[in-house]
């Protein structure tokens, strides 16, 4: 029985209009993925737990939104995936409100983070994170600004 109170990370990309451009999306999840991929080898001995990204809800209406959920197999009863999602949501707030570097993210990750808004010019108006519970109960939620985009390329400068 899957349970309940698992985190999930919910994806959200905004569009300016009512489609989105392809390339676009999938450059958001792409570098949401990659992201995601670098703090697992952070909080893991360097990825000795793989963790492999499953799309468990997706709408196609904008906002477009894509429910991840990391799966493993791993030690720790297969919840390394709720952990990443939480240190990556609590790591974007942190680059909300200064240009500290998150504890688990690389200069990989935050090079990632600073191009997550590369989309805006092709019609991506804007992209929401939140960990979600598997009735889609939000826990946190934070929108991806120019501010966090610009925290993030500060805080490469200063690891």
């Amino acid at each position: 029985m899957p349970n309940e109170s698992e985190d999930l990370l919910a994806v959200e990309v905004a569009s300016l209009k009512p489609g989105i451009d392809a390339e676009a999306f999938l450059s958001a999840l792409r570098r949401t993925l990659d992201i995601l991929a670098k703090l697992n080898r952070s909080l893991t001995e360097f990825g000795s737990e793989s963790v492999d990204w499953e799309i468990m809800s997706a709408t196609m209406a904008s906002p477009f939104k894509a429910t991840l959920k990391g799966v493993s197999n791993s030690k720790h009863n297969g919840h390394i995936g709720a952990v990443i999602v939480k240190e990556f949501v609590s790591g974007l707030q942190t680059l909300e409100r200064s240009d500290d570097a998150p504890f688990h993210f690389s200069d990989g990750a935050l090079a990632d983070v600073s191009e997550l808004l590369s989309g805006t010019p092709r019609g991506i108006s804007g992209i929401k994170f939140s960990r979600v519970t598997n009735r889609g109960t939000v826990k946190d939620t934070v929108s991806v600004s120019r501010t966090v985009t610009k925290n993030a390329r500060n805080a490469r400068q200063r690891l």
